[in-house]
């Protein structure tokens, strides 16, 4: 019996052995996926707030009020675009950054306009081509590697 036990342990820590470059492979895709998703977010905040700006007078007052009020700015982009409230990074540390930038003298109106052709691109990448990849490194299946 208990070799049995013993054989079963060994083949069950091989066969882990044997999956670990699967399994680091998939972390990748995942993580990928995580920052395609991240840089997404941030760019349709970018567009937000910039959206939000007034084109000649009152720009540093309305600057201060969008950073003073993000949360305002993440829940319209998330409602617009549909991204759940978990994708959003910490409200403060991401206040703290934009707090920061602006003091350093730039300006929300700035930032270039958004071109939704690379966001459709990147909609796209995430759906179709990471999603293929971790496919072809699972070799389809329905329950990767953790």
């Amino acid at each position: 019996d208990s070799a049995r036990l013993f054989d079963q342990e060994r083949r069950d820590l091989f066969r882990d052995i044997r999956d670990i470059p699967k399994n680091a492979a998939v972390r990748r895709v995942g993580e990928m996926v995580k920052r395609a998703r991240t840089a997404k977010m941030h760019a349709l905040v970018c567009a937000c707030m910039r959206r939000m700006m007034p084109t000649i007078f009152g720009k540093d007052r309305k600057q201060a009020e969008l950073v003073a009020n993000l949360d305002i700015v993440f829940e319209a982009v998330s409602q617009e675009h549909s991204i759940p409230p978990g994708d959003f990074p910490d409200i403060t540390v991401y206040q703290e950054k934009l707090s920061r930038w602006t003091r350093a003298g730039k300006s929300l109106a700035s930032i270039p306009r958004l071109e939704r052709e690379l966001v459709a691109r990147l909609d796209h990448s995430i759906a179709v081509d990471l999603a293929e990849l971790a496919m072809s490194i699972t070799g389809g299946d329905d329950n990767p590697p953790a």
